[in-house]
């Protein structure tokens, strides 16, 4: 008996009726596409597809490269920081709000501009009262 499928014989394999697919072979597209398929405003279908093709592969391959090493601060350097610099130097297109990093700002579907989060989650209040499973931090 095997532990995993990965440390399987053919034989086994083939006796058992296993198809193996290599997670690394079917990539990110698949899901995407299943999200996608999903989705029921056809607009919405032909744009989320454009955008991902345009803009995510970009990201991996810089993510892959190893550039991009942590999203907290490290060593002094904050490569959320790093990462926001990077994101509106490679899509000088996309018009940024000039105060900030992207991570502070959402883009409203229905106005088509960057609105900081500030504006969409609420303030955090801590209640000495409510019990700590009770509570509820907006994220």
């Amino acid at each position: 008996e095997i532990g995993h499928v990965k440390a399987a014989t053919p034989a086994t394999v083939s006796r058992d009726g296993i198809l193996y697919v290599n997670p690394s072979d079917l990539g990110w597209n698949r899901y995407v596409a299943s999200w996608i398929e999903g989705r029921e405003v056809q607009s919405e279908k032909a744009n989320l597809g454009i955008l991902f093709d345009k803009y995510v592969p970009i990201l991996l391959d810089v993510q892959r490269s190893g550039r991009f090493k942590k999203i907290t601060p490290v060593q002094l350097v904050d490569y959320c920081v790093e990462f926001s610099k990077w994101w509106v130097t490679e899509f000088k297109h996309i018009k940024f709000p000039s105060q900030g990093i992207i991570f502070d700002y959402f883009l409203d579907h229905e106005t088509r501009k960057w609105l900081p989060w500030s504006e969409k989650v609420p303030k955090f209040e801590f209640d000495a009262e409510t019990p700590l499973q009770a509570m509820l931090v907006h994220t």
